[in-house]
């Protein structure tokens, strides 16, 4: 959050937690439980509408850092795509 402070972004949370440390993003997605998590960024994004999202890590090279950073990457393009989507997480639609 200090981070924040300083840049000026606004950071936001899901429920997955920092469970430890993982090199695969497969594990940490089954401890997430992938859709719970994937269902949070979806939220995220079609409450906030971003112009444009960032990733940090790269969706694309599982094992080359933590999982939990793969995981999150490979989340957000996968939730980028559902949040137009009016079929994924329809509970959520009309919300925002």
């Amino acid at each position: 959050m200090a981070a924040r402070r300083v840049d000026g972004g606004e950071q936001l949370f899901t429920r997955a937690v920092d469970f430890g440390y993982s090199k695969n993003p497969k594990e940490t997605l089954e401890i997430w439980d992938k859709d719970l998590i994937l269902g949070d960024v979806v939220t995220a994004i079609r409450k906030f509408k971003p112009d444009v999202i960032v990733n940090r890590f790269d969706h694309r090279s599982p094992g080359t850092t933590h999982g939990h950073h793969t995981s999150s990457a490979m989340l957000s393009v996968e939730a980028f795509d559902m949040a137009g989507d009016p079929t994924a997480f329809p509970r959520q639609i009309g919300k925002y």
